[in-house]
């Protein structure tokens, strides 16, 4: 006999490059329980229900690589390689004109998305002769209540992120508990000093497309730069 139980689907596999560590994994697209999460965390505008969603997602979708080993960017571009194995390889986005500001109804290939800055960036952060830095690379959670107009947000989002402390000849683990202590020296820094930490928060690499479009109402070339998730959608 029969038996409804019995009905498995196929479910195609892709595979894909974890853009920091260069790890092959394979991906499958959303099913209908991931979307509704999505759909959830969406409506609730919640940042940290949106984020743990993108996460379970990734997570679901993804064979060959534990979560908690991807970084905010790793994650942004296999939610997007994702997203295009499973409702389409093309977004229509709104984008603002730079001379008129009218908004263009743009069409993206999001399969074409890459990881802008990976082959540069560097996770030492050398203050001077005596102090430096060993950063991780950041995730998605911490980037959750950083306020870029509060100096104190930005003190904890960079202490939160520092693996060691190198100090003469000392080399110090960080763990939560130490989180404070780090906070109170980066406190310390000059402006010139601290600067070498705003350069490595700028040089964090980031999912990015490049796209040229002429603006339906003044007919202006617009050359725009998406950067981050939020930008494609």
């Amino acid at each position: 006999m029969s038996s409804l139980k019995n009905i498995k689907l196929n479910t195609p596999t892709f595979r894909e490059i974890i853009p920091s560590s260069k790890k092959e994994v394979m991906i499958t697209p959303f099913k209908v329980g991931d979307e509704k999460v999505m759909l959830m965390a969406a409506e609730s505008k919640d940042n940290k229900m949106i984020v743990d969603s993108i996460k379970r997602v990734v997570g679901n979708c993804v064979k060959g690589e534990e979560i908690e080993n991807l970084s905010s960017f790793d994650l942004e571009y296999l939610f997007l390689k994702i997203r295009s194995v499973s409702v389409g390889e093309t977004a229509d986005l709104l984008i603002d004109c730079v001379s008129c500001n009218t908004a263009n109804e743009i069409k993206v290939d999001i399969s074409k998305v890459t990881v802008k800055g990976i082959d540069n960036f560097t996770t030492t952060v050398k203050i001077n002769d005596e102090l430096s830095f060993q950063m991780k690379l950041p995730e998605m959670e911490s980037y959750i209540d950083i306020d870029a107009s509060n100096p104190d947000s930005i003190l904890k989002f960079l202490g939160s992120n520092v693996s060691k402390v190198f100090y003469g000849e000392e080399v110090i683990d960080v763990g939560l508990n130490e989180i404070d202590d780090v906070v109170n020296i980066l406190d310390q820094l000059t402006s010139s000093q601290f600067e070498s930490l705003q350069n490595f928060v700028t040089s964090i690499p980031k999912v990015s497309m490049d796209i040229n479009f002429k603006c339906k109402n003044c007919l202006v070339e617009t050359n725009n730069k998406l950067e981050g998730l939020a930008d494609f959608f």
